[in-house]
């Protein structure tokens, strides 16, 4: 019965179609079609079209009445939520990486910013076994990691799946690969789909690599694949 209640209630207050439907930037025939079909279904007309200005039937005025009720209950509880956003207050603290917090929480932060104003938010950069003992210290009350915690002690939510990729300079690579087979970079998650070369990662044991420094999760995660392709590469740069 409400579902138009917006265009009959403009309608009413510029006691015109045509002022009504350019307040509410449409066509006045599509705004009479759509009155008419709200006046269908209620089984009564809301408006007689035959005063100038128009008017009002008997069953007009009760649901304006009815309708200007449900307007004052919609901005109470607008004016209550908003309220209730404004008062929450405190701090929250989030550990996590330099690439996290670069890619990933910049958005979000402000996002929450615009909900929840008065709340403080602090940001920890560091490695995931620094950021544990404050998580488990509770200095911080969350953290973002690639590392798999122990669910009975913490609570975790999955964001996204990580990928890990060997990018490497044609002069590197252990097999000469055509220009042709080369994964375009924005579509390298879809290269064996494409039907491009695989190469075992046994064949880079002595391709020099750029690595995370040790402690970090992602360098642990490459040490692992290396123990498992029995290679040692060389490391010939480590960053944080």
């Amino acid at each position: 019965m409400f579902r138009y209640m917006d265009y009959i209630f403009n309608v009413y207050k510029e006691k015109s179609f045509s002022c009504a439907a350019k307040k509410l930037h449409i066509s006045q025939s599509s705004l009479s079609t759509t009155v008419r079909k709200a006046e269908r279904e209620i089984g009564a007309p809301i408006f007689n079209r035959k005063t100038t200005p128009i008017s009002l039937t008997a069953f007009g005025r009760k649901y304006i009445q009815a309708a200007q009720t449900l307007y004052l209950l919609r901005n109470d509880l607008e004016h209550y939520i908003s309220e209730m956003k404004t008062s929450v207050k405190g701090r929250v603290a989030i550990g996590a990486s330099s690439f996290f917090s670069t890619y990933l929480l910049a958005d979000a932060i402000s996002e929450f910013r615009k909900e929840f104003p008065e709340v403080k938010i602090e940001l920890f950069e560091n490695v995931t076994p620094y950021l544990q003992k404050r998580l488990d210290s509770q200095f911080i009350d969350l953290m973002i990691t690639n590392t798999r915690m122990d669910r009975s002690q913490y609570r975790s939510l999955r964001l996204f799946d990580d990928h890990l990729y060997v990018m490497v300079l044609p002069k590197f690579c252990p097999e000469p690969v055509p220009l042709e087979k080369q994964a375009d970079f924005q579509k390298i998650g879809t290269a064996a789909e494409d039907g491009l070369p695989a190469i075992s990662l046994e064949a880079f044991g002595q391709t020099p690599f750029l690595l995370l420094r040790k402690g970090n999760n992602l360098r642990r995660c490459t040490d692992e694949l290396f123990h498992e392709a029995s290679i040692t590469p060389p490391v010939v740069l480590e960053v944080d």
